[in-house]
């Protein structure tokens, strides 16, 4: 059991250093002299570069980000890990295997701007996610379904076998041997004597005590919510999350997933409330704004609505949807011009007969409330030749 134990270490470290950790720095004794740290191996590169990827799906923001490359010193430097990053991108792309949430999460911290490393991850995760055919169902690690619009289907993909590596209680001794660093850093954080055996102690009991079995329990919970949410038994979804809720409070992918299961429930106000949890833990998340938006859409706070679509769109601005419910709300609140213009916009982001025909009557419907005659006829003869051509 010991030997392959690398997905509850990973968890188990996520507790150390993802958003709830507090990391402090340790002075060195005064006047000592400390040899500089070994270079990373590739090993340690893919081991630390999972707890990154983790992290960031957690709702890392990009200071944080930042902030784990500072702490590596000189070992964080950007050129080093983009070397790395290629050997690393090459070998997951030379693969048969499916490798969409390796990729999806690279992409993810790509969109965060943090230089070269990112920019080089962004490449690479979008290169890993279109190997994959287009009916394979890519689905980002923070996304539940989104309440209005098909963009998201919702799918629960297993992680990949191959996404991480496995690493034996061996080979962690021997990563801990040979980083002085790394024993300090971690011996810091679990208050234990800064030897690799003691902290290779306090994994293995943690393991076969009651740490572990919260993560495992947390991840089965979540596991089947999300299984439920997609099958529509929202109710049920809705009592797993609160599982996941009570032993990780702050999971801001839990908390937005329980809003759409309330949300389809048409139980707006519950909805609400745990959207703006989960986006004050992770606040620069595109789903859960726009899923806010949605929700106080359905309760006709047009205003508040707008402001809503806004902030999705300030962090996706090339998707359809946001585009043309901001235009409904706008229309409603008699903002037509405005309306419009987001119209517009929404036309210029999809090639469907369907939409382009919806938004087209739409723009009709404005144009003869705003006296523009010829303007409308031209709105309703686009409409008349889309529905003639399908």
């Amino acid at each position: 059991m010991l030997n392959k134990i690398w997905h509850w270490i990973k968890g188990f470290f996520q507790r150390w250093f993802g958003t709830g950790g507090k990391t402090t720095a340790k002075l060195s004794s005064q006047g000592s002299v400390t040899a500089p740290p070994p270079a990373l191996t590739d090993t340690d590169y893919e081991f630390l570069f999972t707890q990154l990827l983790d992290g960031v799906a957690q709702g890392w923001e990009r200071s944080r980000v930042l902030k784990f490359f500072h702490a590596l010193g000189d070992r964080g430097k950007p050129e080093l890990w983009t070397e790395w990053l290629q050997r690393f991108g090459s070998r997951v792309l030379a693969s048969s295997a499916p490798n969409n949430e390796l990729g999806a999460r690279m992409v993810q911290l790509g969109e965060m701007q943090i230089g070269a490393v990112g920019d080089l991850a962004l490449d690479l995760g979008m290169q890993i996610l279109t190997k994959l055919p287009s009916s394979s169902g890519i689905i980002w690690e923070y996304a539940g379904p989104d309440l209005y619009g098909s963009s998201l289907n919702g799918e629960v993909v297993p992680e990949p076998e191959n996404s991480a590596k496995h690493v034996t209680i061996d080979e962690l001794r021997v990563m801990l041997n040979q980083d002085s660093n790394l024993v300090e850093q971690l011996a810091g954080q679990m208050g234990v004597e800064p030897n690799p055996e003691a902290i290779i102690q306090v994994l293995v009991n943690q393991f076969n005590g009651g740490s572990a079995t919260a993560v495992t329990g947390a991840e089965a919970f979540f596991n089947q919510a999300n299984q439920q949410l997609q099958q529509g038994e929202f109710s049920g979804a809705i009592a797993s999350y609160e599982q996941v809720i009570a032993i990780e409070p702050d999971n801001p992918v839990a908390l937005h997933n329980q809003a759409v299961a309330y949300a389809r429930l048409e139980q707006w106000e519950t909805a609400l409330n745990l959207i703006e949890r989960a986006l004050a833990i992770a606040p620069d998340v595109y789903d859960p704004h726009y899923n806010r938006a949605c929700i106080l859409h359905a309760l006709e706070r047009f205003p508040e609505a707008i402001a809503a679509f806004d902030a999705a769109i300030a962090i996706k601005d090339d998707i359809f949807d946001p585009w043309e419910y901001r235009g409904d709300a706008l229309r409603e609140l008699g903002r037509y011009e405005e309306a419009l213009t987001s119209y517009d916009r929404a036309l210029c982001l999809t090639k469907d007969n369907t939409l382009i025909s919806r938004i087209s009557e739409h723009r009709h419907e404005i144009l003869k409330n705003l006296g523009r005659e010829a303007d409308a006829i031209a709105a309703f003869d686009r409409v008349s030749t889309i529905n003639s051509d399908a």
